[in-house]
């Protein structure tokens, strides 16, 4: 059993990618390198930063602004290096537990995010002036 764990271990040692089984807010990175990893995460998440907000009030839409208007910064390397060392420790039966527990049940990371709180808040304030009757 020993040599088994020891076989298994050099054989992902050498290995420069995300396991399989891992992803990023529910987008699957297995197989990617760190930098594909990145691109791709980038590449959605720019997508999504660009789409419309409508903010509605009475049926009315009353302010609409994007996500980039927001300042949010993605803490994407900090995602993709938690991704990435995972089955990678220099506890050889620590990295099978986890590349076999892979197999079973996938890791999802969550993406975190910061926001600029200035902006955030000028934009409540824009948002609360386009309310004919707010408080």
């Amino acid at each position: 059993m020993l040599f088994f764990s020891v076989v298994f271990s050099i054989i992902n040692l050498n290995n420069n990618t995300i396991l399989k089984g891992i992803s990023i807010n529910n987008i699957d990175i297995s197989n990617l390198s760190k930098e594909e990893a990145r691109n791709k995460i980038k590449d959605i998440v720019n997508t999504k930063s660009s789409t419309n907000i409508n903010f509605i009030y009475n049926d009315e839409t009353i302010y609409t602004s994007t996500f980039e208007n927001f300042n949010i910064q993605y803490e994407i390397d900090e995602a993709i290096n938690s991704a990435y060392i995972i089955g990678k420790s220099t506890n050889i039966f620590k990295n099978n537990y986890e590349i076999l527990n892979l197999k079973f049940n996938h890791k999802n990371i969550n993406l975190n995010i910061s926001l600029n709180d200035d902006k955030l808040s000028s934009s409540s304030t824009d948002l609360s002036s386009s309310i004919s009757d707010a408080l």
